[in-house]
């Protein structure tokens, strides 16, 4: 008989080990406010993925993880900047359900929640009869006369509330997703003028009222290196600065923290060779090594 051939899964997997210490001192720079911009570096398959998820799985809640594979077709006029950019923003504010981003102008479909739909309608019923009977305006319901006796009347507007309930949750679960997705292929369009705006600073409202709105304060980046592209970076260390000098933070700190290859640092300094001036290639240098606190 031929012998089973186990496959070997390629998705993170936590070694303690090998990760813990990693882990570990990824949850203590939580501890110092002063670092906000965290590099986890290392070669391709050395664990930086298996760290990563570990260290998000210890902080349900409170860590983000947003990871791009691909940018899709190149678009025209549009830096790469700008593209890794929008698909960020596209993670961002879709990575929670509409209800915990009720004033988000980014509008998506959410699947009708029948205890939550029978909920609201009650309250609903419940509020506008309370009002009718102070105002007093309830209608007669039949069998709730004062002919009738107390438990028959308490049985009459109860069956009344019951049904009033029912139609409302029916015809809050007949039109959820119409009216959902109507409004979500006019919101959650991310679109720019013919002259190239960063993403970060036109959704720059939406991504505070999701720091606002949410408990994260960490985010995690993954595959940002294999764009070849430092402009990201530094984008993305602005946009940091901003959430965390902005009244978003409340006391609280928000850190970025970045999954990189090693070679990264030699890429970062690249552009310097191309400059006769040492100092000035040095200077350009160092603020590419700085980017990480």
């Amino acid at each position: 008989a031929k012998a089973d051939i186990a496959l070997l899964s390629l998705t993170p997997q936590f070694q303690q080990e090998q990760h813990e210490e990693y882990v570990a001192r990824l949850t203590a720079t939580l501890q110092v406010p002063d670092v906000r911009n965290i590099a986890l570096t290392g070669r391709y398959g050395a664990g930086k993925s298996s760290v990563l998820k570990a260290f998000t799985d210890q902080h349900t809640g409170r860590v983000l993880n947003l990871s791009l594979s691909t940018l899709g077709p190149p678009e025209e006029e549009k830096s790469i900047t700008n593209r890794i950019e929008k698909e960020l923003v596209k993670q961002l504010l879709h990575s929670q359900p509409q209800r915990a981003l009720p004033r988000s102008h980014f509008r998506r479909i959410d699947k009708p929640n029948l205890l939550r739909a029978v909920g609201i309608a009650t309250t609903q019923v419940a509020v506008v009869a309370l009002i009718l009977l102070l105002l007093g305006r309830f209608p007669r319901l039949f069998g709730a006369t004062k002919e009738h006796p107390w438990p028959v009347r308490a049985g009459a507007v109860l069956l009344f509330g019951l049904l009033m309930v029912a139609v409302l949750t029916w015809v809050r679960q007949a039109v959820h997703n119409r009216v959902v997705s109507k409004v979500s292929a006019a919101g959650a369009t991310v679109e720019l003028g013919a002259k190239e705006v960063s993403y970060f600073d036109k959704y720059l409202d939406e991504i505070v009222y999701f720091f606002e709105s949410t408990k994260f304060d960490v985010v995690v980046f993954e595959d940002l290196d294999r764009f070849d592209d430092p402009g990201i970076f530094e984008a993305l260390r602005e946009l940091n600065t901003l959430l965390n000098t902005s009244h978003v933070a409340r006391g609280r700190t928000i850190r970025f923290v970045y999954a990189l290859k090693d070679s990264i640092f030699e890429r970062l300094g690249n552009d310097t060779r191309q400059l006769d001036d040492g100092a000035s290639a040095e200077s350009v240098r160092a603020n590419r090594t700085k980017f990480f606190d």
